[in-house]
């Protein structure tokens, strides 16, 4: 018992130990898209595509919504964004 003692006594043990509890506790969070994907079950992609670069004007848009039904009018051009939708069931 006293040589454990002695060797906690030491800074660097301590320290060490401290960074080995803190690690083993950090590596049980999931990292943010894990822990998102569990609720997405499916991640459809709407495009939305513009006029132009300052995004003003929408003029079509493609993709599938959480109920997979298709989403695609208007014209596609260079300016595009896409959203990605979080939906919690798989329906395709």
């Amino acid at each position: 018992m006293k040589g454990i003692k002695l060797f906690l006594r030491s800074r660097a043990v301590r320290l060490a130990l401290l960074l080995v509890v803190l690690g083993s506790v950090l590596g049980l969070i999931p990292p943010g898209h894990v822990a998102q994907s569990a609720v997405c079950a499916f991640r459809p992609v709407i495009r939305t595509y513009y006029s132009d670069a300052a995004h003003t004007t929408v003029v079509g848009q493609t993709g599938l919504n959480c109920n997979c039904d298709d989403i695609s009018w208007g014209v596609t051009s260079a300016y595009v964004v896409s959203q990605t939708q979080c939906c919690p069931y798989l329906t395709c």
